[in-house]
């Protein structure tokens, strides 16, 4: 027998693959002595019994490993005894080493799978489902659908700024250029409803509503980016900031009953008799019925609208099937001369957490200021906004791709893993043994060289 051929038996017996070894020395043409072909049977059919028992879990591992070291020691002596002209069948080796080839790739595989599996099971979940209950004093969103119902409630006051044309209905009218107490209004009947131009040239200067009105309609059109924003001066704890930003024109309605002040200035006019322009601050005020509400209506033709809405108490602002888009939890610090974006976040808590599953994170904002972003909130169904003294007060809930917190934006996505133990528990279970069940589709040898690793490291616990 040639050395190399006992060494390459000497190589599989040490590294424990008995069974091939056996193969090798069973072939037909390995011109094996009768005696030693009869031993080498003997211990073939032994460890196949051995095997049989392995896959009836019939025995313990440590009497499997007893066994299978006691049958590698008989075929040491064997191997040692056989004669030296004996050559190892070409054909068997040849198959041999195409089955390394194919354990090495099978195991390659596994391992990439099995790598690749764990490796994306410990990384950030992305696609999360989050309700939110939130107490601000700015938000900014995109609109996607749904109306802005303020369920008939007066407003202390409005003002209007680069609204385009107001046209008013009313009674009768009276105009004081003068603002002293004694105001000599001059009241007069009105044959049609007034009409008020602003000059798109001059920019900054709004129309005051100083009575209770009402908004009855404001259709923003999908895709506006919409703005809510509540000064920090104390004096203007009352008064709320309403922007739309949108390219097509905007035709929102007003109302009133019995009377309204405005504080015109800087427009066109039509309706007033022989009145054309209202160049210096002015007051008008018309007159309404109290048996029904007269209407203002607004047509906005710039990019950018703004509603300074003074409040009594509290103000509803959501109706049904409202949704928003991309929501910021930030502004613009007004005391500084350099752009520095300021968390609007007050109080409140946002949960990740699945419809009809128990909250798999509570994320609670105890402190005043802390950042917060939602990161690809692609579509989110809002429940409740509305504004009252202490801020404005949203409640949502929708799908995000990241959520951050603080002010170094700390990731609060869950694994995967977690996410899966949370709400998909028998998924991630399957998964799990699917992972250990492809164990069984390898080549027996390393089969069986996997599951001693496995039963070592069990025996370590």
């Amino acid at each position: 027998m040639l050395a190399s051929a006992q060494d390459y038996l000497m190589s599989k017996l040490t590294s424990d693959q008995l069974e091939e070894c056996l193969d090798l020395l069973l072939a037909d043409d390995a011109n094996m002595p009768e005696e030693i072909r009869e031993e080498l049977i003997l211990l073939s059919a032994r460890l196949n019994r051995l095997a049989e028992k392995e896959r009836q879990d019939l025995l313990d591992p440590k009497d499997i490993d007893r066994s299978r070291n006691q049958i590698r020691s008989a075929l040491l002596e064997l191997v040692d005894e056989l004669p030296e002209d004996l050559r190892l069948s070409p054909k068997r080796l040849k198959q041999a080493r195409k089955n390394k080839i194919k354990g090495i790739v099978a195991i390659g595989v596994y391992l990439i799978v099995a790598g690749a599996l764990l490796f994306l099971a410990f990384q950030a979940k992305t696609h999360v489902r989050v309700e939110a209950d939130l107490l601000l004093d700015c938000i900014s969103f995109q609109h996607k659908a749904g109306d802005y119902d303020f369920h008939h409630s007066d407003l202390q006051g409005l003002s209007l700024y680069n609204y385009g044309q107001l046209e008013m209905e009313a009674d009768g009218v009276a105009v004081d250029e003068f603002w002293d107490e004694s105001w000599g209004e001059r009241y007069s009947e009105l044959e049609q409803n007034i009409l008020l131009t602003q000059d798109p040239d001059i920019g900054g200067v709004g129309i005051p509503i100083v009575s209770p009105v009402r908004i009855e309609e404001l259709p923003i059109e999908s895709g506006a980016r919409v703005s809510l924003y509540r000064p920090t001066d104390e004096m203007e704890k009352q008064l709320i900031r309403l922007i739309i930003d949108q390219e097509d024109e905007l035709l929102g309605r007003l109302s009133y009953r019995d009377s309204l002040d405005i504080h015109p200035e800087q427009v066109t006019v039509e309706g007033l008799g022989e009145r054309e322009f209202l160049y210096s601050p002015m007051v008008v005020r018309l007159f309404g019925s109290s048996d029904e509400r007269k209407e203002l209506s607004f047509l906005h033709q710039h990019s950018l609208l703004t509603l300074d809405l003074s409040i009594a108490d509290s103000l509803v602002l959501q109706g049904l099937g409202l949704q928003i888009a991309s929501p910021e939890f930030f502004r613009r610090d007004e005391d500084r001369s350099i752009h520095q974006a300021i968390p609007t976040v007050l109080g409140g808590f946002l949960q990740i957490k699945e419809v009809n599953q128990a909250p798999l994170l509570h994320i609670p904002f105890q402190q005043e200021r802390t950042a917060l972003h939602l990161r690809g909130a692609a579509s989110l169904d809002v429940q409740q906004l509305s504004i009252g003294p202490e801020g404005i007060h949203i409640q949502f809930a929708g799908y995000v791709d990241r959520i951050e917190t603080g002010g170094m934006s700390e990731l609060r996505n869950p694994s995967y893993v977690s996410w899966m133990w949370h709400n998909q528990r028998s998924l991630l279970i399957g998964i799990g043994i699917l992972l250990f069940g492809m164990i069984f589709f390898l080549p027996t040898p390393l089969r069986k060289q996997v599951l001693f690793v496995l039963r070592t490291i069990h025996s370590l616990r």
